[in-house]
């Protein structure tokens, strides 16, 4: 195959059909098991080309015609000038800049992601202002991107490489000579042939991405690749086909992500997700006028991203993201997804999160976006920054900003939530510059929604999960606007890395068929509390009979957390000398820790206020601290466990109470045969049921005035809790 040229690899006919039938869901029916399921049939494409045969009238047409073009040249001198003088200035900052050589080696995508922005950016820059310079670099850039290596195809953002030539040659149509666009469109023309063959099952040469629906790396060349058929639609034979096969991989995508808008990779690479999906869902509509985005998953991911917000305007970076909430090239900046789904949802919370993201994604470097963050990021300190976010931003917030949608602060929302899809509870304090923000994550690999498939016998590639952590039942601290207890960062996956319990030093398991969930997430006026089931995390052969941790946020500015792991006789008798850890993380470069008996205090580099950390219960244990550090003994995380390095009997209980308020005293705890309670401030006390049912007599209980709030005790109802008051149930 690649020794064809580009015009007989054109004139090459022949497409390999796959396997699925449309009627049932398309994860359902499966006629060939030696494929993976979500393939698409011939009829699948049928059904979409007829909608979209007949779609396409002239040029522009993908995200904008030209009545559209001519609102946003009105739009350029009044509610959109910010925008568009930030696309002009951006143009002439870099108009000297020259198109990358393209070598199509492992780790290109940089240069394929930056020429396909660029080429965007001038593009609408000259489609605003018939500014001919524009108009030249436009030309220059598009005809010299024209010339790449066949093997360039292989890498996945080909995609976003293939998009700008497509924007091009739409939005220039009609001031580019013949003989230029002949010259763009056969380049698309070859490409996208390319692209649709080898993403075929039983392909000769298929691509790595091509079955991993859920990883962004999917997304980036299915995104381009649909966009750039739609540009073409009426200039290709097969542009409707390839369009309609793009449409259906992400009807299979979305099939796979459940409803609540969670992304399983992290809220960083949601980003690096988004823009392709965005891009190709607005091309979609302007071109075939069908709104592909009116789903609960979409509906609802703009929340996903607001919650986990922290007030210093970073993100909690779970799984494969970073602090910045930003993720590589056409990851790197964000205010601009969330403009357009402000503008789709009439979001004024997206609209408000899209002022704070769009004043982060305005910030001169180093800001904490990374070229191409492969695993190597898991033991090298300096990853390179990707250095020109600002060129994410300057054509979309053009196009996607809508004024009329007023932003509203999210301090009427709920404090807390549950994602369910995932298993992820954000618990707050509230939303302003010193409220507390606790993660606890308690969920399979990439979710419920393909853990449920899996057991029912479907098959994946294993790259979908391929960024997820192995987090099961673990938690981050942001308090007194530091993170403190955090996650561990990109690709350090396993869960030695995270805030979790182990037995015998095992990692845990990394099956994402794992039925791991969150069994309970309450939220009551004066505390929100989160039950994790992770027995399954942990490998059979250790005999864990049942392991759950419960996190209760207090709004006094205390944090309860309470693990029960418990013992089957196989894992009693696996080893006389059981060895537990409870452990957690944080950075030795912005945080210090001291311990002084129980008490482990975190302190800033700038003695901010500390976060205090008190182990109430086991009354017997042992401190071990280490340090994770780079090659060139850089240190990158360090590691607090509790250890029992021989544990006896059936059953290990840690009781843990956190504050970040300087005035708060040192808690009290109350051990009985049937619960433990944490006495924290003067009005509140937490307990925790030991075993199922509650004693007839609480009288003997010295709690002063507190009033006790006990979970636990109902064993069918793990969200099930009492409120015990003078000795009064109720």
């Amino acid at each position: 195959m690649e020794q064809l040229n580009r015009r007989q690899f054109l004139e090459k006919t022949g497409v390999i059909s796959s396997c699925v039938t449309m009627g049932a869901p398309l994860w359902v029916k499966k006629e060939n098991p030696g494929i993976f399921p979500g393939n698409i049939s011939k009829r699948d494409l049928e059904v979409i080309r007829s909608q979209i045969r007949s779609k396409k009238a002239g040029h522009p047409s993908i995200h904008f015609n030209e009545t559209r073009l001519k609102e946003i040249r009105h739009n350029a001198r009044g509610t959109h000038r910010i925008y568009v003088d930030r696309l002009y200035r951006w143009m002439e900052k870099n108009v000297s800049w020259e198109p990358p050589e393209i070598t199509g080696e492992q780790g290109n995508e940089v240069e394929l992601e930056e020429s396909g922005a660029f080429l965007t950016n001038v593009s609408l820059a000259f489609s605003i202002s018939g500014k001919r310079e524009y108009l030249e670099i436009a030309r220059k850039w598009a005809l010299k991107m024209c010339d790449y290596p066949n093997k360039a195809i292989r890498n996945y953002g080909i995609g976003i490489y293939v998009a700008g030539l497509a924007r091009s040659y739409d939005w220039l149509y009609h001031d580019l000579p013949v003989s230029d666009r002949d010259v763009i469109k056969d380049s698309i023309s070859h490409i996208l042939m390319r692209m649709y063959t080898d993403a075929q099952p039983g392909a000769e040469n298929p691509f790595w991405w091509a079955r991993s629906y859920i990883h962004h790396d999917f997304c980036i060349p299915m995104g381009g690749f649909g966009e750039a058929s739609l540009a073409m639609l009426g200039e290709l034979e097969d542009a409707d086909k390839y369009a309609a096969f793009a449409r259906l991989n992400f009807d299979i995508l979305m099939s796979w992500i459940g409803e609540d808008g969670s992304w399983h990779e992290g809220v960083a690479d949601w980003c690096y997700a988004m823009a392709p999906m965005l891009w190709f869902y607005g091309a979609w509509e302007s071109t075939v006028g069908e709104n592909l985005m009116d789903t609960p998953w979409m509906r609802n991911t703009a929340t996903y991203r607001l919650y986990h917000w922290l007030p210093d305007n970073h993100y909690v970076n779970l799984n494969d993201s970073f602090r910045s909430g930003r993720y590589s090239t056409s990851g790197s900046a964000s205010s601009h997804l969330l403009r357009r789904l402000a503008s789709v949802f009439r979001d004024g919370y997206a609209q408000w999160l899209a002022d704070q993201d769009e004043e982060f994604d305005q910030k001169p470097s180093p800001k904490g976006v990374y070229q191409a963050p492969y695993e190597r990021l898991s033991y090298q300190f300096d990853p390179i920054e990707y250095p020109h976010p600002d060129s994410q931003t300057a054509a979309w917030n053009v196009l996607w900003y809508d004024p009329t949608i007023p932003p509203v602060p999210p301090g009427q929302l709920p404090r807390s939530k549950h994602f369910e899809n995932l298993d992820i509870v954000i618990m707050r304090t509230g939303w302003s510059k010193n409220d507390t923000v606790v993660s606890f994550s308690c969920g399979p690999l990439s979710g419920h929604t393909l853990a449920r498939r899996l057991r029912a016998g479907e098959s994946i590639s294993p790259s979908i999960y391929y960024h997820d952590h192995a987090d099961h039942a673990s938690f981050t601290i942001f308090a007194n606007d530091q993170y403190v207890i955090i996650p561990p960062g990109y690709a350090r996956r396993a869960s030695g890395f995270q805030n979790v319990v182990s037995l015998n030093g095992a990692d845990y398991n990394t099956d994402p068929s794992l039925d791991i969930r969150m069994e309970a997430f309450i939220t009551e006026e004066d505390f929100t509390c989160a039950v994790g089931n992770g027995t399954e995390a942990f490998l059979p052969q250790l005999g864990i009979h049942s392991y759950k941790r419960y996190m209760v946020l207090l709004p006094d500015n205390w944090l309860i957390i309470f693990d029960d792991l418990r013992l089957s006789d196989t894992g009693m008798k696996n080893s006389i000398f059981n060895r537990f850890g409870w452990t957690v993380h944080s950075d030795p470069n912005t945080h210090r820790f001291d311990i002084d008996g129980n008490k482990v205090h975190w302190v800033s580099s700038s003695g901010d206020k500390p976060l205090r950390m008190f182990m109430l219960r086991p009354r017997e244990y042992g401190w071990e601290r280490s340090f994770f550090q780079s090659i060139n003994g850089k240190p990158m995380l360090e590691s607090l466990t509790l250890s029992k390095p021989e544990f006896y009997g059936a059953s290990q209980q840690v009781l843990s109470a956190w504050t970040w308020d300087e005035a708060a005293g040192e808690p009290g705890c109350l051990d009985r045969q049937d619960m433990v309670v944490v006495l924290s401030g003067s009005e509140k006390a937490i307990g925790f049921a030991k075993k199922p049912g509650i004693s007839d007599d609480l009288s003997g209980i010295d709690l002063g005035n507190r009033e006790l709030v006990l979970f636990g005790s109902d064993k069918k109802n793990p969200g099930a809790f009492f409120r015990v008051k003078n000795g009064r149930v109720y």
